[in-house]
């Protein structure tokens, strides 16, 4: 038996259908604010919404993950090339809040009453906060970049909790993709490896 199997709580199915629930409202309420072409708001944003389309290069340090995701997002028949880039920044920004709920949800002690609650009131303020929800309806890069945090993190705690070191692997992608979304989460490998 590992002796580290019970310091995290794994999601049960309901936990998966609640931030599953919390990413579609998000998203539905994104999609219904979504910057309907291109926007002036990011110095940067009418050039990383036609970037993945040509399969160029942005500015330093250049983005490739987002370059690649981009493109699939740019095959999709629906609006302008800066409207898919808009989606996709809403729809990874939405699977970054079902992904803090599922963060939240194992980091909460299980005996709290309302935990569920406790785990959704948190995302629901992170992703209808003026920072994110203003980053998750135009081309940009950040919104995409918390989907991959909150991924790389929800990998680091199933490997605390088993120790294997698939999950190991798992969570050393996700956090290594992360990078390619944007170089500032190198800010989160101290606290990693503190971990």
């Amino acid at each position: 038996m590992n002796p580290h199997s019970d310091s995290t709580v794994r999601p049960a199915k309901v936990d998966w259908a609640l931030a599953g629930s919390l990413s579609l409202l998000t998203w539905l309420v994104y999609l219904a604010t979504l910057t309907p072409s291109l926007s002036y708001t990011s110095p940067d944003g009418n050039e990383l919404a036609t970037i993945p389309f040509v399969l160029g290069l942005a500015h330093p340090p250049g983005y490739p993950l987002y370059t690649w995701l981009g493109k699939l997002f740019t095959l999709i028949p629906v609006g302008d090339i800066a409207f898919r880039m808009n989606l996709m920044s809403a729809t990874l920004g939405a699977l970054a809040v079902g992904g803090l709920y599922l963060v939240c949800i194992q980091l909460l002690p299980t005996h709290l009453a309302g935990r569920r609650a406790a785990a959704a009131l948190p995302s629901l303020l992170f992703a209808f906060g003026p920072t994110v929800w203003s980053q998750s309806v135009i081309a940009e890069v950040y919104a995409p970049n918390l989907a991959f945090v909150s991924l790389a993190l929800l990998a680091l705690l199933r490997w605390e909790s088993t120790r294997r070191d698939l999950d190991f692997f798992w969570f050393a992608l996700t956090f290594g993709l992360s990078l390619g979304m944007h170089l500032s989460d190198l800010g989160f490998a101290p606290a990693f490896a503190l971990f």
